[in-house]
C-alpha cells in the first residue's frame, strides 16, 4: 500500500514545503493558487478523457445525453459556488455527503455492482468527479472547507474498498485519489493560513507593506 499511495505523499510534500520559506501572510494565496492550477489541470484532462471515450462508444445522441447528466450538474453547483458561496458549501458538501453515501452502497453490492459498471462504464466514478469538479471553485472562496470536503469524498470510498479487497483497494487508494487529496491538502493548508492572516493582511496596517521582507513590492528591505 505505501508503494501506491507513494506518489500522492511526494507530491503534497513538494507542493506544501516549498510555501513554507515565503512570509506566513503569503504562504495561503501560494497554497491555493496551487490547488486550483492542480485541480484544473487534472480535472480538465479527466473531463476530456470521459467526454472522448463516451462519444466513442456509445457515441451520437446517447453520448450527448449521458455527458450532459453530469456536466450540467456540475456546472450549476460551480456556478452556485462561486456566486454565492455561503449555500454552495452548504449544498455541496450534501452533495458529497450523498456521492460517498451512493459509493458506500456500491462498495457494499461488490462484484454485482462491478460487473454492471464493466457493461455500462464507471458510473461512480463519474458521480463522484461530477460532485468535486464544484469544489475547485468554491475553493476561491472558502479553502478550508473546499478541501476536507475533497479530501473525505476521495478517501471514503476507496478506503473502503481497501478493508474489502486490499489488492484492489491498494491500487485505488494510490492512483485514484491521489488528485482529489493532492488538491485538498493544498486546499486545507491555505484555508488554515488564511484563518491566522486573511487575505489582505499586512504585518504593519494600511496598504503600507512590511518592511523586514524585501520580496515584496514597495518595502525597503530593512527590518522594522
Amino acid at each position: 500500500m505505501i508503494g501506491q499511495t507513494l506518489p500522492a505523499i511526494l507530491i503534497v510534500l513538494v507542493l506544501a514545503l516549498w510555501p513554507l520559506a515565503l512570509p506566513p501572510e503569503r504562504r495561503g494565496r501560494i497554497w491555493r493558487r496551487q490547488g486550483f492550477i492542480w485541480f484544473s489541470l487534472v480535472g480538465g484532462f479527466v473531463a476530456l478523457f470521459i467526454i472522448g471515450e463516451t462519444f466513442s462508444d456509445p457515441g451520437g445522441l446517447q453520448a450527448a445525453a449521458w455527458v450532459s447528466m453530469w456536466v450540467v450538474p456540475a456546472l450549476l453547483l460551480s456556478w452556485l459556488a462561486f456566486s454565492r458561496p455561503n449555500e454552495g458549501a452548504i449544498t455541496l458538501t450534501s452533495v458529497c455527503a450523498l456521492t460517498t453515501a451512493f459509493n458506500v452502497w456500491a462498495i457494499a453490492m461488490g462484484e454485482w455492482w462491478w460487473k454492471f459498471e464493466n457493461e455500462h462504464g464507471p458510473i461512480s466514478s463519474i458521480a463522484t468527479f461530477a460532485a468535486t469538479v464544484p469544489l475547485g471553485v468554491l475553493a476561491i472562496r472558502k479553502s478550508w472547507i473546499a478541501g476536507w470536503l475533497l479530501v473525505a469524498t476521495a478517501l471514503i470510498p476507496e478506503f473502503l474498498v481497501f478493508l474489502r479487497e486490499p489488492q484492489r483497494g491498494a491500487i485505488s487508494l494510490g492512483f485514484l485519489t491521489t488528485p482529489g487529496v493532492v488538491a485538498g491538502v493544498l486546499f486545507i493548508l491555505a484555508g488554515s493560513s488564511e484563518r491566522k492572516f486573511p487575505r489582505g493582511f499586512t504585518r504593519i496596517g494600511g496598504t503600507q507593506p512590511p518592511q523586514d521582507y524585501p520580496d515584496i513590492p514597495g518595502s525597503t528591505g530593512k527590518a522594522a
